[in-house]
């Protein structure tokens, strides 16, 4: 897996207490005996991981998403997964008996979409096209409701309670883009410097915004309400710093190269 789909996972507050996360698999020799799949074709996975429970199996949700998942995110009500070529978002309405009904939207979409974030009010996702990168808002079936161009390579966001935050991994930029008010969708800032370096993805520790990024082996911090740079951070040389959440406290960090999680 890359990017995002290496720490697609949220925590799900409902009936029951469950973490869901993605994945894929492909097979390259032979067919998969158990469904009778093109050996070469990948498919995509949700499961659902039980924290209360003794370490174990996860348990699989559902295997009919779009090829090569990215994002997950989840509404209050629906989970939105997000996948490339082409680009799409899998909405998964889960059902109190039986399995999740699962739908998929691809219109209106480039060939790859990749990050994802929920804004209390609508679903935001990140969209490469063949004229130009963007970031699109959604409305509940999944429909396009606007759009607002990117720098290059745009991963995976952040909402701040007002802005999104958007890393531009090719680029090495992050855009800023209002999410609420008269001036939703519109980009207020393209944050450059500050050490970005294949930034990857964003996150919110209610002050703050955090910036992975990977080639840099860093991390580069902002102070979310001016949008004024703290400083770049060092994770460690060959660590490859990739996905980051914050409990509200302290930064999450997964470190890829060297397969370690790690606390900032």
């Amino acid at each position: 897996m890359r990017k995002c789909e290496r720490h697609s996972a949220f925590h799900r507050r409902a009936q029951h207490e469950r973490i869901l996360l993605l994945g894929r698999r492909s097979f390259l020799l032979g067919t998969d005996q158990r469904n009778g799949r093109n050996p070469l074709q990948p498919f995509s996975e949700c499961y659902e991981l039980d924290p209360r429970q003794p370490p174990g199996p996860v348990t699989l949700l559902t295997s009919a998403l779009g090829k090569f998942p990215t994002g997950i995110a989840y509404d209050g009500h629906n989970i939105w997964t997000t996948s490339q070529i082409p680009g799409a978002v899998s909405i998964i309405t889960l059902n109190s008996s039986g399995p999740p009904t699962i739908t998929q939207v691809t219109n209106g979409f480039g060939f790859a979409l990749t990050g994802i974030v929920y804004d209390g009010a609508n679903i935001w996702v990140t969209d490469q096209t063949n004229s130009g990168h963007k970031i699109d808002k959604l409305d509940s079936s999944g429909a396009i409701i606007l759009s607002a161009d990117l720098g290059d390579g745009p991963q995976c966001p952040a909402f701040d309670g007002t802005n999104i935050w958007v890393p531009n991994n090719t680029s090495h930029t992050v855009n800023v883009v209002r999410a609420t008010g008269g001036l939703a969708g519109t980009v207020i800032a393209t944050l450059t410097g500050n050490g970005l370096a294949n930034p990857v993805q964003a996150a919110f520790d209610g002050e703050r915004i955090l910036v992975t990024n990977f080639t840099g082996n860093s991390v580069s911090l902002w102070n979310a309400s001016d949008l004024t740079p703290i400083g770049t951070f060092s994770i460690g040389n060959g660590n490859g710093p990739l996905g980051v959440c914050s409990d509200g406290t302290n930064f999450w960090i997964a470190l890829e190269t060297a397969n370690k999680l790690a606390r900032f």
